[in-house]
C-alpha cells in the first residue's frame, strides 16, 4: 500500500504555541520555545498519510514570507490562543493573508492552550469557525490533551480533498490542451 503525501501550514500570532503543537505531534514533547525564525519543517506518518508540517513564524518582520509556504498546501492550521483575545482577534487577519493567496483554501482553526485561563469562549470561537466554515478543535501542547485526535480528524478530513498531480510547472504551456485544474489544493497560486 502506498503513503499519501500532504503538506500542512500552521499559521497564527507569535506566542499561540505552533511549534509547541507540532512538537507535540511529531515527538510528543513538550518544551519552552524560541520564537521560529522565518519557519521550520518536521514530517509525521498519520494513519498513513506522509505529512509535511510547514510551522511559520508569527512575528509580524516574517509575515511577508508566510504566502509562500502556502504553494501546494493542503490544509492550513491556524492556531490561537484561547488565553489571548488579541490572538483570537487576529485569526481574521490570518484567514485574509489565506484568501489573498490562496483559492479556495482549505483550513482549520485550533485554540491552543487549554490549561491556561480562558480569554475566548468555546461558543465564540465556534461561533467564529462556523462563520468562515472551517472545522474547530481546541488542544493544550503542553498536556497532550486533544493533539493527537485532532490531527486524525485533520488528516481524515483531508483525505476528502481530491489531489491534484504534483508536476504542476507553471513554466510549460502546451498549445491546444486545456488548462489542468490545480486548484484543489489548498493554496496553490493561479
Amino acid at each position: 500500500m502506498s503513503t499519501l503525501n500532504y503538506k500542512i501550514v500552521f499559521i497564527g500570532d507569535a506566542g499561540v504555541g505552533k511549534t509547541s503543537i507540532c512538537n507535540r505531534l511529531v515527538h510528543d514533547i513538550f518544551q519552552s520555545q524560541d520564537a521560529t525564525i522565518g519557519a521550520s519543517f518536521l514530517t509525521h506518518n498519520i494513519d498513513g498519510m506522509d505529512i509535511q508540517i510547514w510551522d511559520t513564524a508569527g512575528q509580524e518582520r516574517y509575515r511577508s514570507l508566510i504566502p509562500m509556504y502556502f504553494r501546494g498546501a493542503d490544509m492550513c492550521v491556524l492556531v490561537y490562543d484561547i488565553s489571548n483575545k488579541a490572538s483570537f482577534k487576529d485569526l481574521s487577519l490570518w484567514i485574509k493573508m489565506l484568501f489573498d493567496h490562496c483559492n479556495e483554501p482549505h483550513f482549520v482553526i485550533i485554540g491552543n492552550k487549554l490549561d491556561s485561563n480562558r480569554e475566548v469562549t468555546i461558543e465564540e470561537a465556534e461561533y467564529f469557525a462556523n462563520g468562515v466554515s472551517a472545522h474547530y478543535f481546541e488542544v493544550s501542547a503542553k498536556s497532550g490533551k486533544n493533539v493527537f485526535d485532532t490531527f486524525l480528524k485533520i488528516t481524515e478530513q483531508m483525505k476528502q480533498i481530491p489531489k491534484s498531480p504534483k508536476n504542476k510547472s507553471k513554466n510549460i504551456i502546451k498549445i491546444g490542451q486545456p488548462k489542468p485544474d490545480y486548484y484543489t489544493y489548498c493554496c496553490f497560486y493561479s
